[in-house]
């Protein structure tokens, strides 16, 4: 959010789950932009992998509008932010869901032997 407002001559737009709304408009403050919710909605997110036990799960999201004042000038981002993360992976969902090592238990039954 903070590089989308950077970049923004104006305003943007974006989606947050409701149980977060509290933080971001403390970060919103903090920039020192604004941030209004400006809908309210339940989004749909579909089963993507096969390790997925639900067929969708309907989630609570705010929209939220930032505006940034024309004056406004953000200090340079801190490089330790973007250190810390790493790099996203290239593959893509179906490739994930043919194989999930490492998340979480497997049942019995399931392509082969039990755990």
């Amino acid at each position: 959010m903070e590089t989308a407002i950077r970049l923004t001559s104006h305003a943007v737009y974006s989606l947050h789950k409701t149980s977060t709304r509290k933080h971001i408009l403390k970060r919103a403050a903090q920039w020192g932009v604004e941030a209004k919710v400006i809908a309210e909605m339940r989004f749909d997110i579909p089963q993507m992998y096969k390790f997925h036990r639900k067929k969708s799960v309907d989630i609570e999201v705010d929209v939220f509008r930032f505006t940034k004042p024309q004056n406004l000038t953000l200090p340079p981002p801190d490089p330790s932010v973007f250190l810390s993360h790493s790099t996203p992976s290239t593959t893509n969902a179906n490739e994930q869901g043919a194989s999930h090592e490492g998340r979480g238990r497997r049942r019995a039954g399931a392509g082969g032997r039990g755990r």
